[in-house]
């Protein structure tokens, strides 16, 4: 059920308020009052089509806010705003929402027909409930949906066992292979000693002085030797 409509900026409405009361609502006026531009926000609302030309010339943006009751007595707040660059901009109880969740959350809350267009009769997804209303079979609905329902549970627990034994196995393989791979390279108590001690002699090996060879000292020859040479 509807019960508040704001409406600002959109086509010919500057602003416009209205607070619907129980029971039977009728607005009357000549054409050009504005009627349908009322039934058009309503539809901005329950997904339809946004467009910039809607925006009230001279304005940058318009935007139309209503409240909708539900059968259980709780209170919805739909906003909708649409600017020149023909940009929209929607939001359910202060929550950003796209055009296809105000289709599944408000269409139900209101049904738009005109002349020769019936909303509900030409929406396919509702065949299958007026189909099941007529034949009565309501508690058998409900069973099936709960047979279903319980199925679909059991599936995905059987997915989600089944994904942890992939897991564990593909797990217990790598850790093989990281074992086999320790056993191949074979390491022994304090070689890491060694190999740092080994990577310090190689790092320092290309510096001068390290291992040249000590010099020679030169002795004085005794007396009467002979020199030679080579």
């Amino acid at each position: 059920m509807l019960r508040f409509l704001s409406i600002r900026n959109l086509a010919v409405i500057d602003k416009l308020e209205i607070e619907f009361e129980p029971g039977l609502n009728v607005l009357t006026g000549e054409t050009g009052a504005g009627k349908s531009i009322l039934v058009g926000a309503v539809g901005l609302l329950v997904g339809g089509r946004a467009s910039a030309e809607l925006v009230r010339t001279g304005e940058e943006s318009a935007a139309v806010e209503a409240i909708f009751e539900t059968a259980s007595g709780t209170e919805v707040l739909v906003r909708r705003e649409i600017s020149t660059q023909g940009r929209s901009r929607a939001s359910i109880d202060g929550a950003l929402a796209t055009s296809a969740t105000l289709r599944d959350v408000c269409a139900p809350l209101v049904d738009l027909h005109g002349q020769h267009d019936h909303q509900l009769l030409l929406d396919p997804s509702t065949h299958l409930d007026l189909l099941d209303a007529f034949a009565n079979v309501d508690a058998e609905r409900s069973a099936v949906a709960s047979a279903f329902t319980a199925f679909q549970q059991i599936r995905s627990e059987r997915e989600r066992l089944l994904t942890g034994e992939r897991e564990k196995a593909s797990r217990a393989e790598f850790i093989s292979f990281q074992l086999a791979e320790i056993d191949r390279v074979a390491p022994k108590a304090g070689e890491d000693d060694e190999l740092s001690s080994s990577r310090t002699v190689l790092a320092n090996a290309d510096k001068p002085g390290v291992f040249e060879r000590p010099a020679r000292l030169k002795m004085p020859a005794p007396p009467g030797a002979r020199r030679f040479r080579n």
